[in-house]
């Protein structure tokens, strides 16, 4: 399986869901904090665990992992990655009812394969990271390595989020990264959110 830079950018959109809503307040930091899930997108599904840390915007944490499945329901896992670091939530966004600034600070990043035919697949390919002694159920650490062209290193990743009520559910949402807002600077942070990924509190 090919790892592409528009599923690594998948990836790193995860994160941002986690801090969702942080950014106002002591009930909205306790909302956020627990665990939160995917239903299965085309075969992907993302699993995101907060420590709010407390009252304050700016001391949680988080890990979000994505596992990424052979077939599109979900049933035959291939390879799951893990991120993690810390948050600040910033200003709220004007244009966006109840959305607010999120900074992620990626500090760690971890892939798993599940399978021995992924284990072999990575081990093949000098190019995803330069490591060859990848194991079937074994997570490996590549932060910092050179991969595919993937960004590795720690770096922050300027977003948006929003996180909505009802009586059924919370659901966490990020903004839409495509185009030129890919959250890479501050400047190209997003201005709008992307409906179609959401992370439903568990």
């Amino acid at each position: 399986m090919k790892i592409r830079k528009s599923e690594w950018n998948c990836i790193t959109l995860g994160l941002l869901l986690l801090v969702s809503s942080m950014g106002c307040g002591e009930g909205v930091v306790g909302d956020l904090d627990g665990v939160w899930s995917s239903s299965c997108i085309e075969g992907v599904r993302a699993t995101l665990r907060v420590d709010a840390g407390g009252v304050s915007d700016s001391d949680g944490s988080y890990s979000l992992q994505f596992v990424y499945y052979s077939d599109d329901d979900c049933t035959t896992e291939g390879l799951s990655t893990v991120e993690s670091g810390t948050f600040d939530v910033k200003n709220s966004v004007g244009e966006i009812e109840d959305a607010f600034q999120l900074n992620l600070f990626i500090q760690k990043i971890e892939w798993r394969p599940a399978t021995d035919a992924m284990a072999s697949y990575l081990n093949s390919d000098p190019s995803l990271c330069g490591i060859s002694t990848w194991e079937k159920g074994v997570a490996e650490e590549i932060t910092g390595l050179a991969c595919d062209g993937m960004e590795t290193s720690p770096h922050t990743q300027y977003d948006i989020f929003r996180i909505e009520f009802s009586e059924e559910s919370s659901n966490l949402y990020l903004g839409d990264r495509s185009g030129s807002y890919d959250g890479s600077t501050s400047n190209k942070r997003p201005i709008s959110l992307n409906l179609e990924l959401s992370l439903r509190k568990q």
